[in-house]
């Protein structure tokens, strides 16, 4: 085990950003020791950066900690691992972030020397999240928008497995908007865009939020989210146009 002292850890940041600058040099420390594997570890409560052993069956791809260390240190207030190439979570960190829902993670690329972070009770600003399914995607985006800049308050559904969203199946939003929305023709600011990308068509398997005119913001699957265009090439793939009914009479 490494450990580094105390660099001033702050539980909760104003964004999404929860490292320090002492606390990034130090991970980058760690897994420049060996860069052929994945590296991981927990920051401490009094801000300490501490590295754990990597148990998994391939450590050049994952990273696993074991049930007894997690226990042993308990009390972490982050976790971090490192990728050799990835620049954002993997689809298994993903699940992990989203199963834990309180801890911060990030994962440090040793091929590019940079990071990726996230904090899931943080006040995450809107654009440059990166894809967090069930913490920061596609829903929880226009659920944030809404309820700060609009006081409207979208009801909460269930994830299941990553990846759900572009099976034939996923229906949640074409079956549900009906009852807190309401159809609209022409766009305006507050109004949902449901939308059809993937590979089957026929149902929506993306959500977006109309912010200005002409523009939506929205956060493309394993992407960071960001504001986008409504042109012809999105216009293409809306299904519908929905209004929250808290808007439509204003």
């Amino acid at each position: 085990m490494v450990t580094y002292p105390m660099v001033g850890f702050q539980v909760y940041s104003s964004d999404m950003n929860w490292l320090t600058e002492q606390q990034k040099e130090q991970i980058r420390k760690l897994a420049g020791t060996n860069p052929e594997e994945e590296t991981c570890g927990f920051v401490m409560p009094d801000g300490s950066v501490i590295q754990v052993p990597n148990t998994a069956k391939n450590p050049k791809e994952e990273f696993r900690i074991e049930a007894s260390t997690v226990a042993e240190y308990a009390e972490a207030v982050g976790c971090w691992h490192s990728h050799l190439e990835m620049e954002r979570f993997s689809v298994r960190d993903q699940l992990a972030i989203h199963a834990d829902g309180q801890m911060p993670w990030a994962v440090y690329t040793l091929s590019s020397n940079k990071f990726c972070e996230c904090d899931p009770l943080s006040y995450a600003p809107y654009e440059g999240r990166p894809y967090v399914w069930g913490i920061w995607d596609c829903y929880s985006l226009i659920c944030d928008w809404l309820e700060r800049e609009r006081d409207v308050r979208l009801p909460e559904w269930e994830r299941g497995t990553w990846g759900e969203w572009d099976e034939p199946h996923f229906k949640p939003f074409d079956e549900e908007w009906s009852t807190w929305c309401r159809r609209v023709d022409e766009p305006r600011v507050g109004d949902i865009l449901l939308f059809n990308v993937g590979s089957h068509h026929g149902h929506t398997d993306h959500v977006g939020v109309v912010t200005t005119n002409h523009y939506f913001l929205h956060h493309p699957a394993s992407k960071l989210s960001c504001k986008s265009r409504l042109g012809s090439h999105w216009l293409r793939r809306v299904n519908s146009i929905v209004r929250p009914i808290e808007l439509c009479s204003s």
